[in-house]
């Protein structure tokens, strides 16, 4: 696993507007971000299952509080025309991505 120049003990605990403000925005913008290695690109959609992109990310070291992040593309499915529709393949291994329910609004002050 590289290292980084972050703090011993260092704990990423984001806030949504931070997620969404700061790092996705500059990693779609191709921008350089102090936390580009601490979010890491990871194909969610692909062939591998769920339990071994936990397991290859460290996820069982997690502590109660602590999340993972990933950044992924998305996929579109093969009946939908690239940029004509929004159907995007959601199988992970041999299961699925489902919608949540309980969604909420991310607004930025």
């Amino acid at each position: 696993m590289a290292t980084f120049d972050l703090p011993l003990g260092y704990k990423f605990h984001p806030r949504d507007e931070e997620l969404v403000g700061y790092s996705l925005y500059n990693k779609v913008c191709g921008t350089p971000f102090r936390y580009e290695h601490v979010v890491l690109e990871v194909d969610l959609c692909g062939i591998m299952y769920a339990k071994d992109i936990w397991n290859n990310n460290r996820g069982y070291n997690l502590e109660k509080d602590e999340d993972l992040y990933f950044f992924t593309k998305l996929k579109p499915t093969s009946t939908s025309k690239v940029g004509k529709g929004s159907c995007v393949a959601c199988t992970i291994g041999f299961g699925t991505w489902q919608e949540l329910k309980d969604q909420s609004q991310i607004s930025q002050d």
